[in-house]
């Protein structure tokens, strides 16, 4: 079932989560979600989806989001051994929280380890989802990015696109 609830103020074609926000985990690993983005992220669900993301960042999903795209990936055919790996670094690694009373969740440490996330971290919003990084790691990727940027060096699948 992946019905868009009421609440919802999020959808591909009017996305929430802009901008990059530097915070610290707590010494449990617990990480404040800002204000601004609470209701748009918890709603009345209050359910979220954490997972390892393709490189050391995790990806946070409102719940209603992560479902299919989780169901898109596990019907793909796991015979095939990319696909497989991909499976279970996004759908194994994947675990659902609730904030608690003061907006926090729980990053658990597994997922602190693959993101290997230290005390400063920066919550990247992506539109319909956040990524969080470990800051240094964050600031090494924005440098190498604007090294490619200087370069002209964007990918064939950028060919046209303009701001």
């Amino acid at each position: 079932m992946s019905d868009i609830p009421e609440h919802a103020t999020l959808s591909p074609a009017k996305p929430g989560f802009r901008g990059v926000t530097l915070l610290s985990l707590d010494a449990k690993g617990r990480l404040a979600v800002p204000v601004r983005y609470r209701d748009a992220l918890f709603g009345d669900e209050q359910k979220l989806v954490v997972t390892a993301g393709q490189g050391s960042f995790l990806m946070i999903y409102p719940r209603w989001i992560w479902q299919p795209k989780q169901d898109e990936l596990m019907a793909l055919p796991s015979f095939d051994d990319a696909v497989s790996d991909l499976q279970r670094r996004l759908v194994g690694y994947a675990e659902d929280v609730e904030p608690d009373s003061v907006g926090r969740i729980l990053i658990s440490p597994s997922l602190r380890d693959i993101a290997q996330l230290g005390r400063q971290v920066a919550l990247v919003g992506l539109g319909t989802r956040f990524e969080v990084w470990d800051k240094s790691l964050w600031d090494e990727r924005m440098e190498a990015a604007k090294t490619k940027f200087k370069k002209n060096t964007l990918p064939p699948s950028l060919e046209g696109f303009s701001l």
